[in-house]
Order: structure tokens, then C-alpha cells, then sequence
């Protein structure tokens, strides 16, 4: 028997054995699709509110998961993977989740129960405008010195980084929160913090260069951990996918344009959606979820571009030949948002032009 744990915007989290004080249990995540058959987009928080979804989405993410775990396999680097049961569904060691409420003592108060580590720690290579970590740098909340730059980067700019870049936050409390000290306060050594992010360079490391050998670029992504009763570190939840993270292709003029979906996410900013969904989520009181307003469907030549960046990044990441290439379907992408922010006046990063 197994019962729903956690219901995911584009996976699902069965667990068919609970964990014990000393002992994983385990459980699988399933890639899950909408009632039409097409996978669920998972861009602001709108979950199964969203007004469509994305054909061959759902066995795409499924199937970059796995590879990515595969990879990890043959680098030897630990990952909470147990094996493909089909169906889109993946086997996985389950351990103790910490409470959204009170989570830092219960950390530091666990014992010995394997638990999952309640900090992500985002890896980037390259900043691209639409990233936190820009708008972090561009606002004040960051230093360049900090980042490993010289100057703050401009608007538009896309700043490739000399070695990747890790920084690290917590999504229990009501908002992502990037601090340098949350291995502190989760009660983790300074040489399990190195431990954690040794692994997490190591994995980024191979993530990018098997990215690039399939003519992609890696520009950012976050990790995130389990440990184990005997403190031994594993890798949890997926990476490498277009849902995960930020993967570039490069267009006709050698520009490297955003194929994940983040590329869905620019266009609804392009047309002002993001913006008015903003005002409601940061109202006094905030609107109910329930009456946030929904965005309009694209048309059908851009929901057509958003469906084949999708199988480019299936295509490309997991060698499936679909006669698809990626410069041209590149090249449709830079089109489609340049002539969005021609219609509607307004750039990726929501300012009007």
C-alpha cells in the first residue's frame, strides 16, 4: 500500500514506507499528468489552476529526471534514486520532513532520523536578467565582490561566471530565504556544510558538461539533500530538466536563449500577467489563491514554440532523435519574445520599454 505525501505542481510524492528514527523509508515520485493527457506548468504558484498544459511534457520530465540520476550513477555522487518503476514513476528513499512551523528547533532536535535538509543550495553559472540572483546584484541585496564580479551587472546583461556560484536558502517559511548561515541553524557542522556543497559543485559540474556535450548551456539550478541516520549525504528530488532548471540553446545570431520554462514564464511577464498577479499575492489582505486572476491562453503559434522548446530539451538531454533542431526551434523562441515585447511594450523582466 502506498498513500500521497506531498501533491507537487508537476510530481507527486507517494510513500509506501514511512521512515523510521533510524531508517529511510521509501516511496516514489510520479510525473503526473492533466485530465486533457498534456503535463501541468508549474510557473507562479497557480498549481493545478493553470489554464493548459504542455503535450509530452509530464514523460519528458520523467525521462530527464532518470537520465540525470543515471549520470549521477556513473560520477559516483549519492543521490536518493532507487530505481525507474515506469509509468513515469521513480523510486526513492523517503526520509522525515521537517515542519514548516518550528523547523529549526526540530532540526536541531532530530536525534538521528533521517531527514530532509531544509536548504537549497542554488548553483549558477551563468546570470541571466530573469534570475533572482541578478535582480539581488541589481537592487543592492548583493554585492558584486560576492558573486566573484567587479561592477554590477547591466539590465539586459548576461554574465557568464568564472567558477559556479553557490548560494543558499530555505523555502519553509512564507518566502524564499537566502542566508549564509542556514546550515547553522539547522544544527549542521561546518564540515557537513562542505560535504553538502562539495557534492553540489561536483553534480553541477557534471550536469553542465553533459549539458554542453548535447549542445546546451546549464545556467543555473538548486539541490537539494537528505541524510541519512549515520549522516551520510544524498541528493533529492531531480535536476537536469527543463522544470528544474534554467537551459539555454543558442539561436541563428549566437545568442543563448532560455528553452525551459522559464521561456513561458517570460512571455505571461512580457504581457503584464506577471505584474497584476503580483499586485494580488502582495495585497493587505492578500487575494485567496482561489481568486487569483488566471493568465490568458497564447495563441496558438506561441503555445506551438513553447511545446517544441519542450522537446528539444526531451530531445537533447536524453538522446531521443525527434527530427527537431535546436537552433531553429531556438531561433523561434527569440522571435516569439521579441515580438511579444514589440506587441505589448515591455521586456522579460516586466519594464516597460
Amino acid at each position: 500500500m502506498s498513500y500521497l505525501s506531498h501533491r507537487g505542481s508537476v510530481k507527486d510524492f507517494y510513500v509506501t514506507k514511512d521512515p523510521t528514527d533510524t531508517d529511510f523509508g521509501t516511496g516514489y515520485l510520479h510525473c503526473k499528468l492533466r485530465d486533457d493527457g498534456t503535463g501541468p506548468v508549474s510557473i507562479f504558484d497557480l498549481k493545478e489552476r493553470f489554464p493548459f498544459g504542455i503535450v509530452g511534457k509530464a514523460q519528458a520530465i520523467h525521462d530527464e529526471s532518470v537520465n540525470f540520476f543515471n549520470l549521477m550513477r556513473k560520477e559516483d555522487i549519492p543521490t536518493h534514486y532507487l530505481g525507474n518503476l515506469g509509468n513515469r514513476r521513480m523510486r526513492v528513499y523517503v526520509a522525515h520532513i521537517p515542519p514548516k512551523t518550528g523547523w529549526e528547533d526540530w532540526c536541531k532536535n532530530r536525534g538521528k532520523k533521517p531527514f530532509l535538509v531544509p536548504i537549497e543550495v542554488v548553483v549558477t553559472n551563468t546570470i541571466t536578467p530573469v534570475a533572482s540572483l541578478h535582480k539581488r546584484l541589481r537592487s543592492g541585496a548583493m554585492k558584486p565582490s560576492e558573486a566573484g564580479l567587479s561592477r554590477i551587472p547591466e539590465k539586459d546583461e548576461v554574465v557568464e561566471l568564472r567558477e559556479p556560484l553557490i548560494t543558499t536558502s530555505t523555502k519553509l517559511g512564507e518566502h524564499d530565504v537566502y542566508r549564509d548561515d542556514l546550515f547553522d541553524i539547522v544544527g549542521l557542522t561546518p564540515d557537513k556544510r562542505s560535504e553538502i556543497q562539495k557534492i553540489a559543485k561536483a553534480a553541477n559540474e557534471a550536469a553542465r558538461d553533459y549539458a554542453m556535450n548535447v549542445g546546451l548551456h546549464l545556467a543555473d539550478g538548486k539541490f537539494e539533500f537528505i541524510m541519512g541516520s549515520d549522516d551520510r549525504i544524498y541528493i533529492a528530488d531531480t535536476f537536469l530538466t527543463s522544470d528544474e532548471n534554467r537551459l539555454l540553446a543558442q539561436a541563428n545570431d549566437g545568442s543563448w536563449v532560455d528553452m525551459s520554462k522559464q521561456f513561458l514564464r517570460n512571455l505571461y511577464t512580457i504581457t503584464g500577467y506577471r505584474e497584476k498577479l503580483e499586485e494580488q499575492q502582495e495585497a493587505d489582505p492578500p487575494v485567496p489563491f482561489e481568486q487569483w486572476t488566471l493568465p490568458e491562453k497564447l495563441d496558438s503559434m506561441a503555445l506551438g514554440t513553447v511545446t517544441d522548446a519542450s522537446s528539444v530539451l526531451h530531445q537533447q538531454l536524453c538522446k531521443k532523435d525527434r527530427g527537431m533542431n535546436p537552433m531553429s526551434t531556438a531561433t523561434r523562441v527569440r522571435n516569439t519574445l521579441e515580438g511579444y515585447m514589440e506587441i505589448y511594450r515591455r521586456d522579460v523582466t516586466g519594464k516597460k520599454l
